[in-house]
């Protein structure tokens, strides 16, 4: 998204482009995963890696992955954690309370 927003947007300038672009953001960080989760909205998906190793082709191999099993479900919108044992994703929009 760099050729569109700058490299200093905020988080939820990248949510709001994501969710108007249609795409999946996918990141190391956990604050996209609790401002998708308040906003109260289906979207968009967020994929969180929380990985030991950040070795560019396991972590390519994750999304990869990740993308094959869930397409589905990560276009109507899903949170999705992915670590070294296991994948676990909730659908959008998260019920709180």
């Amino acid at each position: 998204m760099s050729d569109v927003l700058s490299t200093k947007a905020t988080d939820v300038e990248i949510i709001a482009l994501a969710l108007e672009t249609n795409r999946i953001i996918i990141t190391f960080d956990l604050d996209f995963t609790t401002l998708v989760t308040l906003s109260g909205k289906t979207g968009p998906s967020v994929i969180t890696l929380r990985t030991e190793q950040a070795i560019p082709v396991i972590v390519t191999q994750s999304i990869i992955s990740v993308v094959k099993q869930l397409e589905l479900q990560l276009v109507k919108g899903l949170l999705v954690s992915v670590d070294d044992q296991k994948i676990r994703y909730r659908e959008l929009p998260v019920e709180l309370g």
